[in-house]
């Protein structure tokens, strides 16, 4: 018999298996998720004196096939702000 404390973490870990296959087969076999790269470091802003725009990507690792969740964006920008242009 495992101490309680083992005897939990097996039960969580089995119901998490059983609950992560039920969803596997409801799917269907040939479903498979989008899987995504991390996020890249942000790109300079695109100008050096006012409001600009910065850029950074990521990449799509395993495209997403029948049912499976589809893939996010692969571009994701914001507005950068230097210091106010010269007249």
């Amino acid at each position: 018999m495992l101490p309680k404390s083992q005897a939990a973490t097996y039960h969580i870990k089995s119901v998490f298996h059983n609950y992560v296959s039920t969803a596997k087969e409801e799917r269907g076999r040939g479903d498979r998720d989008c899987k995504m790269t991390k996020w890249g470091d942000w790109f300079p802003c695109s100008v050096t004196c006012g409001e600009g725009v910065q850029k950074r990507m990521r990449q799509v690792k395993r495209t997403a096939r029948g049912n499976g969740t589809p893939c996010e964006p692969t571009l994701e920008e914001r507005v950068c702000y230097n210091t106010p242009c010269e007249l």
